[in-house]
């Protein structure tokens, strides 16, 4: 992803939130609304954080199972080989 895309996604969800939290705010003309519309701001940033463990969980799972694989394979004990007798043509056989 390019550089000025992802200020221009930074920015899209910057403009985003404050338009969700604005209208708390607005509204909020003496201090005990001011209280409710604080709540409703920390509720959109935990809500925000919450989401970004998702993707972050998913990267951690990943992680330690590529971890676990690459070593459960690089001490796999080496198994003997079974070898078969050798087999003899069946004479009149197609």
């Amino acid at each position: 992803m390019s550089v000025k895309k992802m200020i221009t996604v930074m920015a899209t969800l910057l403009l985003l939130s404050s338009i969700c939290a604005a209208p708390a705010f607005a509204r909020s003309v003496n201090l005990k609304q001011a209280g409710a519309a604080a709540w409703v701001f920390v509720f959109i940033g935990l809500t925000i954080i919450l989401l970004q463990l998702i993707p972050a969980g998913i990267l951690v799972f990943a992680f330690f199972g590529a971890t676990v694989t690459q070593r459960s394979r690089s001490q796999k004990v080496a198994e003997p080989e079974v070898t078969l007798p050798r087999s003899r043509p069946v004479e009149g056989a197609v």
